[in-house]
């Protein structure tokens, strides 16, 4: 009984040293890697957002413009197919 206890309390110890250890040089240069990609994504991603806001306020922008010029007044989705045409709306 007394070597399994002390070999329970060596394991234990060595798990403690193992989870409080040192980390490596290398480990550290590959998450400062990783961090620095995940950054650039990061501000890609942004800045594709922002473009993709810029050119849907540009397409409304032009869209409006385009009716205020040309008097027109579209009418979207009012066309109802179901709709029986007669002879006389032709």
């Amino acid at each position: 009984m007394p070597v399994r206890k002390l070999n329970t309390m060596f394991l234990e110890g060595t798990e403690e040293k193992f989870r409080n250890r040192e980390s490596r040089p290398e480990d550290l240069q590959v998450i400062a890697e990783l961090k620095e990609m995940v950054t650039e994504r990061e501000s890609l991603v942004k800045k594709l957002v922002d473009d993709k806001k810029f050119y849907q306020l540009e397409l409304v922008n032009r869209e409006t413009n385009f009716n205020k010029v040309f008097n027109a007044s579209p009418n979207v989705g009012v066309i109802n197919p179901l709709i029986k045409v007669g002879p006389a709306t032709l």
